[in-house]
């Protein structure tokens, strides 16, 4: 890793570490540190999305310190890692970097994410990020987070749920079955949409959210990795045999009541499997979310929430 510590560039940017990470305003901007193995990133929320011009300018201000920024969105992180030089400290290539935002005309993102207008008078820790926020909408949004978990907990239902999460799948095995068929290839990320639409096919039909929702998911996801063999069944009966859907359905069904032909299903899937498993652990911050756990992270997000003053920050741009 670069010479310096997190915690020691975070110290000179007088942000506030908080053991793993580090917040706070640098010249105005509100800003989050994070450590990730070699590497040094600071994360800052722009009020524009990927600009070409701005980031050759970012590129060209670090090139000389073999560091740089990486632009998704409206998500800049500049990037440090045991590459970039020490001809200045990090903490100065962060500031020189916010600087040339600010050269271009570039402000912190004054966008609260609940509400979507500006005048935002605090930041607050949401995706990834340290930004711009309402205070009263912050607290709105975990009020009413906890109300509905509270609410659904109470009324939610499994077994709509698990119709809603059988639905999902159904939808989520499509992308696999289409990428199967015309590429003859499976891809993780393809399976990933079936634990993913199981997930919110759950969701939908108010299933109750706690750790159900994540158990139903993968065994979904294992169901949808059968059903995809036997569409393919489908499929292959009707381009070989110039069957009608009807007929190529009734024989799907008479099949699957042979015990030999589940073992050769069984046979011919352990590598869609496999890519399952791995699609699972791909989505696995999705599926895995319940409704305390959401009301629990806009808590959290009150609880790192941070004044902003714009006025300062203005100033800090003289």
């Amino acid at each position: 890793m670069y010479p310096s510590t997190l915690s020691e560039i975070s110290e000179r940017l007088g942000l506030e570490w908080l053991g793993d990470r580090a917040i706070g305003f640098v010249d105005g901007w509100p800003i989050l540190g994070e450590a990730r193995g070699q590497a040094v990133i600071f994360t800052v929320n722009t009020p524009i999305k990927a600009n070409s011009a701005m980031n050759r300018r970012l590129t060209q201000c670090l090139k000389p310190y073999k560091a740089g920024p990486a632009w998704n969105q409206n998500v800049l992180k500049l990037l440090f890692n045991a590459r970039t030089t020490d001809e200045k400290p990090v903490d100065e290539l962060v500031r020189l970097s916010l600087g040339v935002l600010r050269e271009g005309g570039l402000a912190p993102n004054d966008v609260c994410p609940v509400c979507r207008r500006a005048g935002c008078d605090m930041a607050i820790l949401s995706g990834g990020m340290f930004r711009l926020a309402h205070g009263s909408c912050i607290q709105s949004q975990a009020d009413q987070t906890m109300k509905d978990s509270e609410a659904n907990l109470s009324r939610g239902s499994y077994l709509l749920g698990l119709i809603g999460a059988f639905l999902g799948m159904v939808v989520g095995t499509l992308p696999s079955l289409l990428t199967i068929i015309s590429m003859e290839m499976v891809y993780s990320l393809a399976m990933a949409l079936i634990p993913i639409c199981s997930y919110y096919g759950y969701k939908l039909f108010r299933g109750k959210m706690n750790s159900a929702a994540l158990v139903i998911s993968i065994v979904m996801t294992v169901v949808g990795v059968l059903l995809i063999q036997w569409e393919l069944v489908g499929y292959y009966v009707v381009k070989e045999y110039d069957m009608n859907l009807g007929l190529a359905v009734r024989f799907v069904l008479d099949t699957m009541r042979l015990p030999e032909a589940w073992g050769s299903i069984l046979a011919d899937s352990w590598k869609d499997f496999g890519m399952a498993a791995l699609g699972v652990w791909a989505s696995w911050n999705i599926i895995s979310r319940t409704g305390k756990k959401d009301a629990q992270d806009w808590k959290l997000s009150l609880q790192y929430a941070r004044p902003y003053n714009p006025d300062e920050s203005k100033q800090n741009t003289l």
